[in-house]
């Protein structure tokens, strides 16, 4: 506050300002440094705006906060405990860390990663445990599609480049004899098998032949109309 008010006032300087020793400094260069003296840049992206950082490693704390009514804030930390990272967080603590690791660029939720599109619409998660749900909150598997789709197929495979016996459509694969590579399954009933030792069971969930067929009316073969 300027005592006695003269109303507004423009402060001008040669070099540079300095408000409270090192609570707010604008340099002759126009960079504004709150709570630092130093604007090391990082290659030549020379920042605007700098915010000094007293707050490593405390989770609640940051280093810029941003709040509207009292909802909770936006918090930026930058926690060097954890590798120099940039944690977006609440009020209960960081839940997302930008972090850039050996030229790698990672981004950490420390929940579920939910992405959205057309007015919050969720399209897909993935899990604290790892599964990728696609139309689906709850995934039950690594990969866990669910649509309801009509008049178009629930997932595409498009091979454009087939010119040898490796460029597959779309391959699947097991590691053990025992269990099976793929399985059919429609309305909780499966319909078919491929074992892991190649056998093809179609009623059937024990093939025990190259192709093992089991039911009524086992095969039925016409001539085209």
């Amino acid at each position: 506050k300027i005592s006695p008010d003269f109303g507004s006032q423009a402060i001008t300087t040669t070099g540079t300002l300095t408000i409270n020793t090192n609570d707010l400094i604008v340099d002759s260069s126009g960079r504004m440094k709150i709570g630092t003296t130093n604007n090391t840049p990082a290659a030549s992206n020379v920042a605007g705006i700098v915010f000094g950082d007293n707050t490593a490693g405390t989770a609640t704390a940051g280093i810029a906060s941003f709040c509207a009514d009292g909802a909770a804030p936006l918090l930026l930390t930058r926690r060097v405990s954890d590798g120099n990272v940039l944690g977006i967080a609440d009020d209960a603590g960081t839940k997302g860390l930008l972090r850039v690791v050996s030229g790698d660029f990672k981004i950490r939720s420390t929940n579920n990663m939910v992405f959205e599109t057309n007015s919050a619409n969720e399209r897909m998660r993935i899990t604290s445990g790892g599964n990728v749900g696609i139309g689906t909150t709850s995934p039950s598997s690594v990969l866990h599609v669910d649509k309801g789709l009509s008049g178009s197929p629930l997932v595409t495979f498009h091979q454009t480049n087939g010119n040898s016996s490796a460029d597959a459509g779309l391959e699947v694969e097991t590691s053990s004899t025992g269990t099976y590579i793929q399985r059919w399954v429609n309305s909780g009933s499966e319909k078919m098998r491929v074992t892991g030792n190649g056998l093809v069971g179609i009623g059937t969930t024990s093939p025990t032949h190259m192709l093992d067929i089991s039911g009524l009316s086992l095969i039925h073969i016409s001539e085209p109309t």
